[in-house]
């Protein structure tokens, strides 16, 4: 017997970043950061190269300013571009998939 109740994956198809089984699907590449998504995996790369000194001197947001400038010309660019370059392809692979698997009958 079917409840009225729908799971939470199919309440809320229109947010743009969804929960499916615990795995956050993000949005197309044309809705993420406003059409440019490789700057937000740039930003996350900057984060998570420098999140245990973050989370130790931050107490304010203001404070995440000036300690990216106060990195400036320090960052391990290198690292830090490579870490954003492999999760911009993962996410652009598992996009890929999402499509194909949404319209199997066309080849892209």
């Amino acid at each position: 017997m079917q409840t009225g109740k729908r799971r939470d994956s199919e309440m809320y198809d229109s947010d743009p970043v969804q929960m499916k089984d615990c795995v956050v699907e993000l949005p197309p590449p044309d809705q993420l950061g406003a059409g440019h998504p490789f700057l937000l995996f740039l930003c996350f790369s900057l984060l998570k190269e420098y999140k245990d000194e973050l989370m130790r001197t931050v107490q304010d947001p203001t404070d995440v300013i000036h300690f990216y400038q106060s990195m400036k010309k320090r960052h391990d660019a290198i690292k830090i571009l490579n870490r954003a370059r492999r999760l911009f392809d993962r996410y652009m692979r598992d996009q890929d998939i999402r499509i194909k698997r949404l319209f199997p009958e066309v080849s892209f």
